[in-house]
């Protein structure tokens, strides 16, 4: 009879293969410890640098609607491993883990994962997380304010200013939605000012100037939303401590899906990104896809818009900015 979940370390094996077709994987593998045999669910043995390393991967087919992976899960890997001097250890389990294992595995050097590989009827469970997006409105009314050599501009229609033939408006617009995924913000009047390195020649109607600088006041209102949603993949693995999908490289083009997300309503309202690092998130690693979802509230994104990012002071091109007030992270 074969072993309850056995399956499911199958698929593991697989898509473990697909991220290192030269190693050996192997499923159900027992292995010599100092107190006799350890079954291992999944073995992965290989080379790094012309290293020798050995990955083992402890999987658990539970459903997250009746439990999560418990502290003891973790304390029960982490003597296994070093029982068997393992130089990197895994947990698979789509059913996802309590906080407390959570920390546990964090501080312990343990990966939490689960497996994706959609449609596949080996996975019984799914990948359910809570994310955490923003719902943010932008008032369509900003505040432009355009320096030029000689001479002002503010008898010109914003809307109407063009640099080669494109929109400078449609550039700011995309600017401040860059400004405010690329710094987290949900709320507060922020001025995104904006030097160029020569003065560029800008023009409305038959009208043309040359422009130094240009900002906008803009006012954001938004909140923070946590919801739960339903996450696969073509073949890949979901990073639970670090809330991140690793797609195989497999060559072929990938899906990735985050299904249910509500946008407009729908969610609970938190008052900040519990992990929130406002100017940098950590480093995408090799094959990692990092997904931050904002809802802008019927905000149409431009596509097509004056191309002035080259002509910027770099300090000016830098969408990332400091001394933003702290309450600008918080919902509205």
């Amino acid at each position: 009879m074969a072993k309850l979940g056995r399956a499911y370390e199958q698929v593991v094996a697989d898509v473990a293969k697909e991220f290192d077709p030269s190693a050996d994987v192997k499923v159900g593998e027992w292995v010599k410890g100092p107190d006799g045999l350890r079954e291992v669910d999944v073995l992965i043995s290989g080379t790094v640098d012309d290293i020798a390393r050995r990955v083992l991967i402890e999987c658990k087919d539970y459903d997250s609607r009746k439990r999560r992976i418990g502290i003891a899960v973790i304390d029960a890997t982490d003597s296994k491993r070093r029982d068997l001097a393992a130089d990197f250890t895994l947990i698979c389990s789509n059913a996802g883990f309590s906080k407390d294992a959570m920390r546990k595995a964090g501080r312990v050097g343990i990966g939490l994962i689960g497996v994706l590989k959609e449609a596949d009827p080996r996975i019984r469970y799914k990948v359910f997380d809570e994310i955490y997006t923003r719902r943010v409105d932008l008032w369509n009314k900003a505040d432009i304010d355009v320096k030029v050599v000689t001479g002002s501009v503010a008898t010109w229609t914003v809307e109407e200013i063009a640099y080669q033939g494109a929109s400078v408006l449609a550039w700011l617009q995309h600017r401040t939605v860059l400004f405010v995924v690329r710094n987290r913000v949900v709320n507060g009047t922020h001025v995104l000012r904006f030097r160029f390195g020569h003065p560029v020649l800008i023009q409305q109607g038959g009208l043309s100037a040359f422009m130094t600088e240009i900002s906008v006041r803009v006012k954001l209102t938004g909140q923070w939303i946590a919801q739960e949603v339903e996450i696969d993949a073509s073949s890949g693995l979901y990073d639970w401590l670090r809330k991140r999908v690793r797609l195989a490289p497999t060559g072929e083009p990938h899906k990735l899906s985050y299904k249910d997300v509500k946008f407009g309503t729908g969610g609970t309202v938190i008052e900040i990104h519990p992990d929130l690092d406002s100017l940098s998130p950590s480093p995408v690693k090799e094959n990692e896809v990092h997904l931050e979802i904002i809802d802008l509230g019927g905000f149409v994104v431009p596509e097509k818009f004056a191309d002035l990012d080259p002509l910027l002071v770099p300090e000016y091109a830098d969408p990332v900015r400091v001394g933003i007030p702290p309450e600008s992270f918080r919902s509205f």
